[in-house]
């Protein structure tokens, strides 16, 4: 446990010596780890030099794993652990195709264990991942996934993961992690398992991947405050040398500091990660966020960091389309640049101050589409179902043929509200007309989130 300890808690060097003299708690632990540890780094660093390195390790590791007793489940699932590292890894450098024949293959192996190994159950965590995600692809295109040998269900997938975690094996709280970022990003729901997580972060200060997590849940959950404290934590981390040094954590001192309209210090991290991360994703993001912390405090180099959002990085994550989008129009009035903001770090009383300031006479036909999208995000996280329904009616009114992602957010957020209130109908309808909208930037985001919700909905 002490390497897997190690690597888990990103002090991966640490890890890789540990994993020289430990004891096997089952067949191909060492090779699994190990890989572990070259996947957590690429993913992190997106370094090609470590990926070019990656890919021939990756298949001396899968030929030792093929050497494991066929009598052991651990000859299959630790293929399929492999296969599903590589194919994250490839996701995430560009490499789709490469990435989903990897996945394939990972899924006919966790398939073959539950046949043949019925009582096994570390592998449920990755088998549920993938077919939660798989049912989230449109109906039309199921086919596709039928043709390659799958099945996707997002129902089964999660309780396939919650099976994971409810048992006691090395793999419980790598399962329970996976079930919670699933349900925060793809379904927006505080769960008892997100709540559980929090509280495993909470309880394990040391381990930095934990930190990381935690904060990056808490910025998706406009949880600013709690944000910062995990972040303050990995900070303090990332300065002991056993620990791996990681540039991204700079770009979520960005967005924190962003939302705090601490214009200076957000400037001075997105500056230190432009600087020292060596990937392609999340750059756009970084320099349209930067070019926001300019405009927001009267800097002349507002426009060199918008050109450079336009120019640099690549546009697969929806954060970077969305900069790429936004760095072509330009920045709305200052007073619904703060509102996002704030309404982001989750000061709803600061942002539902602002709108008082609004001039609405002077805004434009779009910026009247996304003050009234502000207005609906910040009555809905406050509790006020029926203001928030209002103006998010409003703003799909108010869409017409602009080519943002408000109305379809709005159509969406008025599916969770409909959902809450047991209108099971209402949220379908809702949830079906966020998927009609096809031309913004959050499109596969918005999409995986309202499949998830109709799949979830009783007799959908």
């Amino acid at each position: 446990y002490d390497a897997y300890d190690h690597i888990i808690s990103l002090k991966l060097e640490t890890g890789k010596t540990a994993l020289v003299n430990c004891t096997e708690d089952y067949p191909g632990q060492k090779i699994y780890l190990a890989n572990y540890a070259d996947f957590l780094e690429i993913v992190l660093t997106e370094n090609q030099v470590l990926y070019q390195q990656y890919s021939a390790k990756e298949k001396t590791r899968l030929k030792a794993i093929k050497q494991i007793s066929k009598n052991s489940p651990y000859h299959l699932f630790l293929q399929a652990e492999i296969q599903l590292h590589s194919a994250l890894i490839n996701l995430k450098l560009g490499h789709e195709w490469k990435a989903v024949w990897q996945i394939r293959t990972a899924y006919k192996s966790l398939s073959e264990i539950e046949t043949i190994y019925p009582t096994f159950t570390p592998h449920l965590k990755s088998l549920g991942l993938l077919k939660a995600l798989l049912g989230l692809v449109p109906e039309q295109y199921q086919w596709a996934v039928s043709f390659m040998g799958m099945e996707g269900s997002t129902t089964n997938g999660l309780t396939a993961m919650e099976k994971a975690g409810a048992d006691s094996t090395q793999f419980q709280n790598e399962s329970n992690i996976l079930l919670a970022l699933f349900q925060t990003y793809l379904t927006e729901s505080e769960s008892e398992t997100s709540s559980g997580i929090d509280q495993q972060f909470t309880n394990d200060p040391e381990n930095l991947l934990y930190q990381f997590l935690g904060a990056s849940i808490a910025l998706k959950q406009n949880k600013n405050d709690t944000a910062g404290r995990y972040l303050q934590k990995a900070d303090s981390l990332q300065q002991q040398p056993a620990y791996s040094n990681f540039a991204y954590l700079h770009y979520m001192w960005g967005q924190f500091f962003l939302q705090q309209l601490d214009y200076e210090q957000a400037i001075t991290h997105y500056l230190k990660f432009l600087k020292q991360y060596q990937g392609e994703n999340f750059i756009k993001d970084a320099y349209f966020n930067l070019a926001k912390a300019y405009y927001l405090s009267n800097h002349p180099k507002k426009e060199e960091a918008l050109a450079s959002a336009i120019e640099k990085g690549v546009a697969r994550m929806d954060a970077d389309k969305q900069a790429f989008s936004s760095a072509k129009k330009g920045f709305a009035p200052v007073i619904l640049v703060k509102m996002r903001l704030l309404t982001d770090g989750g000061y709803l009383k600061e942002a539902l101050e602002l709108h008082n300031a609004m001039n609405l006479p002077t805004l434009s036909e779009e910026e009247r589409l996304e003050y009234h999208y502000r207005l609906a995000r910040i009555y809905h996280q406050s509790g006020n179902a029926q203001q928030a329904m209002a103006y998010y009616e409003q703003t799909i009114q108010l869409h017409k043929d602009h080519h943002s992602y408000f109305a379809a957010n709005a159509s969406l957020q008025m599916g969770y509200i409909y959902r809450e209130q047991q209108q099971y109908k209402k949220a379908n309808a809702c949830f079906e007309q966020a998927l009609a909208y096809k031309d913004h930037p959050y499109v596969l985001s918005i999409e995986s989130k309202a499949r998830a919700a109709i799949n979830g909905l009783p007799n959908s």
